[in-house]
């Protein structure tokens, strides 16, 4: 067994993970190389002092705040699309207003225009 194949078995054997044969040859190799006997250990004296530590209790509002969090979010995230609907529905409107605007003020012009040239075509 090489170092990299015997390393990347530390993990599953700490957990009993391994088959009788792996155990076997990955106790061979331990017993044969110096450094992955070093670094086993000090993965096995990792693990006995994380478990010695135990878990935390979380919090008892934990629940109440994630929830609130989540909330938040999803109303964020709602108002959001909605604004980004309006944004582009106003843009929209605003693309036909500027020729509409135009197209009225030059119909407005005119009809003004023919309006005041019949009352100044002289007398009658």
């Amino acid at each position: 067994m090489k170092c990299f194949e015997a390393k990347s078995m530390f993990s599953p054997y700490l957990d009993g993970a391994v088959t009788g044969a792996e155990m076997q040859a990955l106790s061979r190799h331990l017993e044969a190389c110096g450094d992955c006997r070093r670094e086993y250990v000090s993965l096995r004296q990792t693990q006995q002092l994380l478990t010695k530590v135990g878990r935390r209790k979380a919090p008892d509002d934990l629940s109440l705040k994630l929830r609130l969090a989540i909330s938040r979010e999803v109303a964020q995230t709602r108002r959001s699309y909605f604004h980004d609907f309006r944004v582009r529905v106003e843009n929209a409107i605003q693309g036909f207003m500027v020729p509409a605007t135009a197209g009225l003020l030059a119909a407005v012009e005119r009809d003004l225009g023919m309006g005041a040239g019949h009352g100044d075509d002289g007398p009658g």
